[in-house]
């Protein structure tokens, strides 16, 4: 049979193999161009830093389009889809730890961090996770007034006795609580906000802890903000004159440039040392979608073991680290 005009209509199933060809190349299209940003470090607009985030999640796709241009015997197809499948591996690795523990030393340390959450209902059933831990300090961060006088009062940290305590309204609010004596400890200035900071010995080295809670890059002045105080951070790293630990909610995953700077600057993620899977840290609806919350470490300590533990009525998880010095 043939069409009015002579031709002959073309069989469905061309239509669709034509229809999935084009849905394939405006996917590509679409993922290419995000890699291209994941490659430079792209940071224009506050959905280009949350999809870099996501990458693990945003590069799925790549495995349905080499499926497809394998079975479709294309060779363009195939080479883009293998370029972006490897893309997804080798980001993806950058995020997964296996969990190889390092030896433990003598001047061993537990810390356990998180970040409660300003409107967390339970703020004594996450600290008391971390006190279940068993951590020689705590390190707080969105700490508020209402949440502290909660926290406070519970018995089970009447041994951290040692306490750096700035609650705040604005979610800008943090602690350092410790079962050893602090030095030197103190609230200050950071960029828009503040951090908690102190001086600990381990073994016979002092020790500099900061508890850092970085801005959140949701508009394009919090991008500003949020990439100066990675800066702030790296120029600590640069300039420090014994051993420091950062811990705390940095709000940038190993995805994102302005964080991998402060690795380039001398500085460990406890969790990709020995941690173990991905370990994701913040998400929503109880689905954990990537890792905000990280302890990072001079040379000079070594990071042990690391985990995360559940952080009731938050956003965030508890990350636990064992770290001890380096002979």
């Amino acid at each position: 049979m043939t069409d009015t005009d002579g031709s002959t209509p073309e069989p469905p199933r061309n239509a669709v193999r034509r229809l999935l060809e084009r849905v394939f190349w405006i996917v590509a299209a679409a993922m290419l161009v995000f890699a291209l940003l994941r490659a430079t470090g792209s940071d224009a607009h506050p959905v280009i830093v949350g999809l870099i985030g996501l990458t693990p999640f945003v590069m799925i796709p790549a495995w349905g389009l080499l499926g497809f241009g394998l079975s479709s015997r294309s060779l363009a197809m195939t080479v883009v889809a293998v370029v972006l499948v490897g893309a997804h591996v080798m980001w993806t690795l950058d995020d997964l730890s296996f969990g190889h523990s390092a030896p433990e030393q003598a001047g061993g340390l537990r810390l356990a961090t998180g970040n409660l959450n300003i409107d967390n209902p339970t703020p004594k059933a996450f600290v008391a996770t971390m006190i279940n831990a068993e951590p020689d300090i705590i390190l707080l961060q969105e700490l508020t007034p209402q949440a502290w006088s909660q926290i406070e009062a519970m018995p089970e940290l009447a041994t951290y006795t040692d306490r750096v305590v700035d609650p705040r309204t604005t979610g800008l609010g943090s602690a350092i609580l410790s079962r050893i004596p602090l030095t030197d400890g103190r609230a200050e200035r950071f960029g828009v906000g503040w951090l908690t900071r102190a001086d600990i010995v381990v073994g016979e080295e002092r020790v500099t802890l900061l508890n850092v809670h970085l801005t959140t890059p949701l508009s394009r002045l919090g991008i500003e903000r949020w990439q100066a105080e990675h800066e702030m951070l790296a120029e600590f790293v640069r300039t420090r004159t014994n051993p420091m630990i950062l811990a705390g909610d940095f709000n940038a995953t190993g995805q994102h440039d302005e964080f991998r700077q402060l690795l380039y600057a001398g500085l460990t993620d406890a969790h990709d040392a020995t941690g173990s899977a991905l370990g994701f840290s913040w998400g929503r609806a109880g689905v954990l979608l990537m890792r905000l919350d990280h302890m990072l470490m001079t040379e000079g300590l070594t990071p042990v073991k690391s985990r995360m533990a559940d952080g009731s009525g938050s956003d965030h998880e508890i990350a636990i680290v064992e770290c001890s010095l380096r002979r």
